[in-house]
């Protein structure tokens, strides 16, 4: 059973692109849909999934200079749990002069949602995660709120 839509809504993300986001590597998450609009001005988890993407850095590199490449490339990349925390200031189309923030091509068919306000939550928060966007129990919210840290 899903906790009741009113705690926190949590996304989530294959890693190392969850973990890139919580560095503030990557500032737009991308989808090739667009029903992520309803989270525009709400605070979202950032949860790292169990797989991950043996693609993402060749993907991201046109777009990581040498001193992003070493703080992409720096674990760890925890698996299973909640990574970060962020502002959605905006979801709108893409287009290609968005590929820098989102760390990948960008264009026709695909969606951003613009992140702000990134904390990295440390120690990760482990937990279960979801499909599309679910939403942390009350408690768990406590937890993530209580690790949240400027990467800054």
């Amino acid at each position: 059973m899903r906790p009741p839509r009113q705690g926190m809504p949590a996304v989530t993300l294959w890693q190392p692109w969850a973990s890139w986001i919580a560095r503030g590597l990557k500032t737009i998450e991308t989808r090739g849909h667009n029903r992520f609009r309803a989270l525009v001005g709400r605070r979202i988890a950032i949860h790292a999934g169990r797989t991950f993407d043996d693609e993402a850095a060749r993907l991201a590199a046109p777009w990581l200079g040498a001193e992003q490449r070493e703080r992409a490339a720096e674990g760890p990349f925890p698996l299973g749990c909640i990574v970060a925390t962020a502002e959605i200031a905006q979801h709108r189309p893409l287009t290609r002069a968005d590929s820098a923030a989102a760390l990948c091509p960008c264009g026709v068919g695909l969606f951003g949602l613009v992140l702000t306000d990134v904390l990295a939550v440390d120690p990760p928060v482990y937990c279960r995660g979801g499909r599309g966007v679910w939403y942390l129990s009350a408690q768990m919210a406590e937890l993530v709120s209580a690790s949240e840290r400027s990467f800054a």
